[in-house]
C-alpha cells in the first residue's frame, strides 16, 4: 500500500485471527518458543531482511507502532569510518551484490558467520542466508547434529570476540533506517469482543477446534495492529 498522509486511519490497519489458543495449537512467534502472537520487521524494500530483525506483537493488545524514516550519509574515509563501496571487493561483498538487495553491514555479517561455518562446520546455518552465487558454498547440508551444533556455536562465539568480519564486510556510507515509538492499549473491548462473538468466521474457527468462544479466547486469538507514519517526511542527515 502507498501512504500520503500521516496518521493512523491512513497507515495499516490489521486485526489478524493467529488461531485459537490451547495448550495443543500454540502461534509462537517466529525464532521465540516462549511466546505467542506475530512478529512485525520494519525495513526497506530493497535490504534482505535480518534473522533477528523485528519486534513481537502480542494478542490481547492493540499495538501502535508510529514509524520515522532517516536517511544519512557520510564520507568515505578518513572522513569517518565508512567505507567506498564502489572500491571494495570480497566474496561475502560480490555474493550480496549479485543478490540483487541493497548492501547493508549487518546483512554482511550474517553471510561471513554463513561462510565460516559451511568452511568449519561443513555445513550451513538454517538460521542464516545461504549462498546462492557461489558453487563451492551451496551444496553444503543443513546443520542438524549435535557435533554440528557445537561448531555453529563455536563460530558465533568467535565472531562475538573478533572483528574478522571486518575484512569481508566495509562499513555502508549511505544508511536508510526506520525508528519507531510502540503504545498499546487492551483489545478488543467488551463491546467489540461481543461483535466478534457473533462473527460466523470467528464461530467457524472456534468450532473447528472444539473450543468455546469466551472474551478471553478472544484475547488470546486475535492480534491488533496498527502501523503508521506520524509524518510524511524523512529526516536527512
Amino acid at each position: 500500500m502507498k501512504v500520503f498522509k500521516p496518521g493512523q486511519q491512513f497507515g495499516l490497519q490489521l486485526d489478524i485471527f493467529i488461531g485459537v489458543a490451547s495448550a495443543e495449537n500454540e502461534r509462537k512467534v517466529y525464532g521465540d518458543k516462549k511466546s505467542t502472537g506475530l512478529r512485525l520487521i520494519i525495513h526497506n524494500q530493497t535490504h534482505k531482511i535480518l534473522n533477528d530483525e523485528g519486534i513481537n506483537i502480542a494478542p490481547g493488545l492493540c499495538t501502535d507502532v508510529v514509524i520515522q524514516k532517516t536517511y544519512s550519509q557520510n564520507l568515505p574515509n578518513p572522513y569517518s569510518n565508512c567505507d567506498d563501496l564502489s572500491s571494495f571487493d570480497s566474496i561475502i561483498f560480490d555474493e550480496i551484490k549479485k543478490s540483487g538487495y541493497a548492501y547493508r553491514y549487518s546483512n554482511c555479517i550474517e553471510y561471513v558467520i554463513q561462510y565460516e561455518t559451511i568452511t568449519n562446520c561443513n555445513c550451513y546455518n538454517l538460521d542464516l542466508p545461504k549462498f546462492e552465487w557461489i558453487s563451492d558454498l551451496n551444496t553444503s547440508q543443513p546443520c542438524l547434529s549435535r557435533n554440528d551444533a557445537n561448531c555453529r556455536r563455536n563460530i558465533y562465539n568467535y565472531f562475538n570476540y573478533s572483528k574478522e568480519y571486518l575484512r569481508f564486510c566495509p562499513i555502508e556510507c549511505e544508511i536508510m533506517s526506520f525508528d519507531f515509538s510502540i503504545s498499546f492499549s487492551h483489545y478488543p473491548s467488551r463491546q467489540f469482543g461481543e461483535i466478534l462473538e457473533r462473527s460466523s468466521v470467528i464461530q467457524r474457527q472456534f468450532r473447528n477446534e472444539n473450543v468455546n468462544i469466551t472474551y478471553e479466547k478472544l484475547q488470546e486469538s486475535i492480534v491488533c495492529l496498527n502501523v503508521y507514519f506520524d509524518e510524511i517526511k524523512y529526516t536527512s542527515i
